[in-house]
């Protein structure tokens, strides 16, 4: 069991990675960093993903098979569309962040400095 921090934690870790690098990647934004190996909480198979995944967009099921896979796409794609430039307030907003501190080369669509 977790405590409501650890959880809020373990929550903003997941629903970060989810929100910002779960997208196709002809969608993204060119990354003028190195490759690099993802950590160990970021590898696709953490099960933290499937929970982030259920509380922050809904996700019905309870695995990670292709087709369900598409409806959590979807939805992804449902709210970025519907909150336009404000996703990333939305997603720190639903996490409950007022403030967050970011080393970034460049500030991606929606983000302020």
């Amino acid at each position: 069991m977790h405590t409501n921090t650890e959880r809020g934690t373990i929550l903003c870790s997941i629903v970060f990675v989810l929100a910002v690098t779960v997208i196709p990647a002809a969608a993204q934004e060119p990354d003028p960093l190195e490759p690099t190996d993802p950590t160990i909480t970021s590898l696709p198979d953490n099960p933290a993903f499937l929970e982030g995944s259920k509380v922050f967009f809904g996700y019905p099921f309870s695995d990670r098979s292709p087709e369900h896979l598409k409806t959590l796409l979807a939805e992804k794609a449902r709210a970025r569309r519907e909150h336009g430039d404000g996703y990333p307030d939305w997603v720190l907003d639903k996490l409950g962040i007022e403030t967050e501190l970011s080393n970034r080369v460049f500030m991606g669509r929606g983000l302020n400095a």
